[in-house]
C-alpha cells in the first residue's frame, strides 16, 4: 500500500502502540490494520477504540491526491463515535 503525504509543517507526532492508523488512497480506498475497509466496519473498530483504548490517538495517512471530502468522511465518522484524538499525517517540507 502507498500513501504519498501531503507536505506540511513539521510538527513530531508521538505515536503510541495504542494509536490506530487509517490510509486514505488515492481512489478514495480506505485501509485499516491492513486491509480495504467501508465506512461502516471503519465506525465499528472506532467505536471498539474508544471502548478499549479511549486515550488512542486516530492517525489519518491520507494521499496528496485524495478528495478532500473523503477524509473529511473518515474524520467523521471518528469523531462520531466519540473519538477524542485525531491526527493527519504529513510529510516535512524539505
Amino acid at each position: 500500500m502507498r500513501v504519498d503525504l501531503p507536505k506540511g509543517a513539521v510538527k513530531e507526532l508521538q505515536v503510541q502502540a495504542r494509536d490506530f492508523p487509517v490510509a486514505v488512497l488515492k481512489d478514495g480506498t480506505v485501509v485499516a490494520e491492513g486491509k480495504a475497509i467501508d465506512l461502516d466496519a471503519l465506525r465499528e473498530r472506532f467505536r471498539k477504540l474508544v471502548r478499549d483504548a479511549p486515550e488512542a490517538q486516530v492517525i489519518i495517512q491520507a494521499d496528496a491526491g485524495v478528495s478532500h471530502g473523503r477524509v473529511v468522511e473518515v474524520m467523521e465518522v471518528a469523531k462520531v463515535v466519540g473519538v477524542q484524538r485525531l491526527a493527519i499525517a504529513t510529510e516535512a517540507q524539505p
